[in-house]
């Protein structure tokens, strides 16, 4: 699974496979606390990465715990679960001089490329998101849902993404949808509804 490589000293580990061990094995973790999705508040992000978007009522949420001097932060909806692994929609903010990636480009680069072969697994595309310049990839994998045991259980994960710019056009925004494909249509309104309601403040 190709996703934001998000974590700590191991950034060749994607946050979303990271998440998906966290949430097989034990209570949803984070460092935001859990709570239900509601109404969008008036803004959300950090400084320099303000956005404000709908929210699905029925999903989970959980918010980065925000400090000072944060360059990322990030937002995470727990839809219902499918073969044993979870819906989930990010929204994330990667700002100037952030421990992730160098830029937007670097960002689209890490996520289609295997990290194994170092060849191409699928191509970004532009497109117009609510009225602004974005680019757009999927990408569909097996995932191992227990790589820490012998255990062979997998699921097909598919992925879209959406990336865009900041204002200041050095930090950048990343909507992020990864689904088993057998619901990745089912669960896919939810995720365009977020992307097209998603404005950068």
């Amino acid at each position: 699974m190709s996703v934001s490589r998000f974590s700590g000293a191991s950034r060749s580990v994607t946050l979303a496979s990271l998440l998906l061990l966290t949430l097989l094995a034990a209570a949803p973790a984070g460092r935001g606390a859990d709570q239900p999705a509601a109404a969008a508040p008036p803004r959300l992000g950090i400084a320099g990465g303000y956005f404000t978007c709908a929210l699905p009522a029925d999903w989970r949420r959980q918010d980065d715990a925000l400090k000072p001097g944060d360059k990322t932060y990030q937002l995470l909806l727990l839809g219902p679960r499918a073969e044993n692994a979870p819906v989930m929609i990010f929204v994330s903010f990667f700002g100037a001089g952030n421990d992730d990636f160098k830029d937007y480009a670097d960002f689209v680069t890490r996520n289609t490329t295997d990290l194994w072969s170092d060849k191409p697994k699928a191509e970004a595309r532009k497109i117009t998101l609510n009225g602004r310049n974005a680019l757009t990839f999927e990408v569909e994998e097996k995932t191992f849902l227990h790589p820490e045991s012998k255990s062979d259980e997998s699921v097909m994960i598919r992925e879209r993404f959406y990336v865009l710019l900041a204002r200041d056009r050095a930090g950048f925004f990343v909507l992020h949808y990864s689904a088993p494909s057998s619901v990745f249509a089912e669960h896919l309104p939810v995720f365009e509804r977020i992307a097209n309601s998603f404005e950068i403040l």
